[in-house]
């Protein structure tokens, strides 16, 4: 599927990804189109746990054209990727809690 975003820092920031889920716990992704991206590739593999939980594992990697402000760079790595992160294991947890009480 192709996927496009749009975030909002200083200046807008437009990108389209390919994504892919995997049948086995994968779901993968690469840059298609950017004005400011050269390289936008990562994903997300979970694994099942002895103890019954589920490990997730992500990667990311992602170049600019050109250098960015530190102002910039900061704000995404400090601000909106632990953003992200954390609402992503929220919604995994209450998925997996109504699974539990169905």
């Amino acid at each position: 599927s192709l996927v496009r975003f749009e975030l909002d820092l200083f200046f807008r920031l437009n990108y389209t990804l390919r994504i892919i889920e995997e049948p086995v716990g994968t779901v993968h992704w690469s840059l298609e189109n950017s004005s400011v991206l050269t390289q936008n590739d990562g994903g997300w593999l979970l694994e099942n746990t002895p103890d019954g939980h589920t490990a997730a594992t992500y990667k990311l990697n992602v170049a600019f054209k050109g250098t960015l402000p530190p102002v910039v760079t900061n704000k995404l790595v400090n601000d909106i990727l632990p953003k992200t992160l954390a609402i992503f294991k929220n919604v995994i947890e209450a998925a997996a809690k109504g699974k539990k009480n169905s």
